[in-house]
């Protein structure tokens, strides 16, 4: 293996980190203000526009796993260099689109792109910390962008769709993917820094090592009970107070503002000397607390609380574990991170169904 570049100073050598992963949350969600939109453009239905969701999220899960082993034999820079270019690609595919089947086809190549640079982002910031006590603070910034971009990027797609068209939100996204490719391209060493490349075969075994295997199965049973109870909120904030789709589109901002305070207080809590154990039980009950609260609450101020409350903890949570894993997976971190995604959005589906068969039932 050839002997690493000498690394530039910090903040430099994150910064494209930080605007790549700012920008894959502005994708997560740009779909749905622009939903209207794009079915009226593209002559379809709603229910097939959505699919365009559905293939991104769809493949970003599927395909994390298979590929975060990547990043761990080969180095970082490849797999973030190609895995952007791709979501560059995808979103000018996005903006060219013809008709809704080359839409969904160029989502899910984005979907792709992220699952072999998303992984590799959260290794390099690990990888970028002076010292292990720094990496916590790392990951809390980087969770900070990725929640930022989830919520400036549903006003800003709206915006850009009525003032220039539904085309140019996605022009934006390449554009900014452009500067981030640049950027990343300077900083990130050519070759691998340290520890010893891993197989294929071992980057499968991660999900299994004793030490990443339970922070993946708490990952599972907290997102489970969390983004799968998110996924009514909408239809519970209806249903006890009337609130139509554009009052409930505040309520993903007020999510994201939540997610990025709890971000930043994780990072400081995690340089707090607490036992990482302590560290992430105050965030499950504050989880817990959120989401009873909201559970329970009959007007639109204690509601609106509790939600924030809610992902504050949620933020907190995964800031935590992000760090967790990129200890305890060492140069595996890649592989680590990517079956971390996959225990999410398997824990956030498998909640889903739970719970609204809970809520079938409790119906009749």
């Amino acid at each position: 293996m050839s002997t690493p570049t000498v690394l530039a100073p910090a903040r430099p050598r994150v910064a494209g980190a930080y605007l790549l992963l700012f920008l894959i949350g502005a994708e997560t969600f740009l779909i749905s203000p622009l939903l209207p939109t794009i079915t009226a453009a593209l002559h379809t239905s709603v229910a097939v526009a959505a699919n365009a969701t559905t293939a991104y999220v769809l493949v970003y899960a599927v395909a994390s796993p298979l590929l975060g082993s990547v990043s761990d034999r080969i180095g970082r820079r490849t797999p973030l260099l190609v895995g952007a270019a791709l979501f560059l690609v995808a979103n000018l595919g996005c903006a060219l689109a013809p008709d809704v089947a080359v839409l969904i086809a160029a989502r899910a190549v984005g979907g792709l792109g992220a699952a072999l640079a998303g992984p590799s982002i959260w290794a390099y910031l690990a990888d970028s910390a002076p010292d292990p006590e720094s990496i916590g603070r790392y990951m809390s910034r980087g969770m900070a962008f990725f929640s930022s971009g989830q919520v400036i990027g549903i006003p800003v797609g709206a915006g850009l769709a009525a003032a220039l068209g539904w085309q140019f939100s996605f022009v934006a996204l390449a554009a900014g993917t452009a500067a981030a490719i640049a950027v990343l391209a300077r900083a990130v060493p050519r070759a691998r820094p340290g520890g010893t490349a891993p197989s294929l075969q071992e980057g499968l075994r991660v999900a299994l090592d004793r030490r990443v295997g339970p922070i993946l199965a708490l990952t599972f049973v907290v997102q489970a009970f969390s983004l799968g109870a998110y996924a009514y909120a909408g239809q519970i904030l209806h249903e006890r107070l009337g609130w139509s789709a554009g009052a409930l589109g505040l309520v993903g901002v007020l999510v994201g503002l939540g997610s990025v305070t709890g971000a930043l207080l994780g990072g400081r809590l995690t340089r707090s000397g607490l036992p990482l154990a302590a560290r992430l039980t105050v965030w499950i009950a504050v989880i817990g607390v959120g989401l009873g609260a909201f559970a329970l609450s009959h007007g639109a101020a204690p509601a609106l609380i509790a939600l924030l409350v809610w992902f504050v903890g949620s933020g907190g949570f995964v800031t935590e574990q992000q760090t967790a894993l990129a200890l305890a997976a060492g140069d595996r971190r890649a592989s680590a991170s990517a079956w971390n995604t996959s225990a999410m959005h398997a824990g956030t589906a498998i909640g889903v169904l739970l719970l609204g068969a809970i809520v079938t039932g409790a119906r009749g």
